[in-house]
């Protein structure tokens, strides 16, 4: 098999793990979709224009480099497990609501959440999320209605359901801990590649929380991770400004 054939079979199972996702599109797959389309172009027609072969071939480096440094730095995040033995604050950061249900990747959160409720009874739990425009009822009350229905106590359980974003997630969940005086010992769940953020804009706020992660699809790891890289080199460049 020639490097040609090589490359372009990696760069074929690049553009059909960004296109797995469809018709679901965001930031994340669309770049991706764009960027393995040009390289399957570039590589099957290298001498249309071999000045911008060079230049994506170095891009392409930088690309991986920084992906590969920003990956760890995620997969750390997520790997920050709390105690079990004494109290402390979960907060479970919202997700998408289907009509009245958790979505899958809601779900998986709320399992992480119950798993960690389970194994330490002297944590409480804040549920935050508000009403989206097509969700018929608060992320918050989807969540509380689907730990309660899977063994958590109701009075372990806060709803927090304004927040529209993570940042006011975290905003309002912290007032709800000063006002009801609970442990200031915090644990986000989240999924795992969405921690690193969550922690970023926790810290800016006076959190430094431990991490309960559930994990992510495996259709969807390319397009989420895509997405958050290009979401924390923005936060970074924000919060330097």
């Amino acid at each position: 098999m020639t490097l040609t054939n090589i490359l372009l079979a990696a760069e074929l199972f690049l553009l059909l793990q960004f296109l797995n996702p469809l018709p679901e599109l965001n930031l994340g797959n669309a770049l991706g979709i764009i960027y393995s389309s040009a390289a399957i172009l570039l590589t099957l027609y290298p001498a249309f224009c071999p000045a911008l072969t060079y230049a994506f071939i170095i891009l392409s480096v930088i690309l991986a480099v920084s992906a590969a440094f920003l990956t760890k730095l995620i997969f750390s995040a997520a790997d920050n497990s709390p105690p079990i033995d004494r109290p402390l604050t979960l907060v479970v950061l919202g997700c998408r609501v289907k009509k009245k249900r958790p979505s899958k990747m809601l779900c998986r959160r709320l399992m992480a959440a119950a798993g960690y409720l389970n194994s330490a009874p002297q944590a409480v739990c804040i549920v935050s999320g508000g009403k989206g425009t097509d969700e018929e009822i608060s992320e918050a009350q989807a969540m509380f209605t689907y730990l309660t229905e899977h063994g958590i106590s109701a009075d372990r359980i806060i709803m927090e359901d304004r927040s529209r974003t993570t940042a006011e997630n975290l905003k309002f969940s912290q007032q709800i801990i000063k006002e009801r005086s609970l442990p200031e010992t915090t644990a986000l769940v989240t999924t795992d590649f969405h921690q690193y953020r969550a922690v970023m804009l926790a810290k800016r706020i006076g959190i430094t929380p431990y991490a309960v992660s559930s994990h992510t699809e495996g259709k969807y790891i390319l397009t989420y991770l895509s997405r958050e890289w290009l979401a924390i080199i923005a936060y970074s460049i924000i919060k330097t400004k």
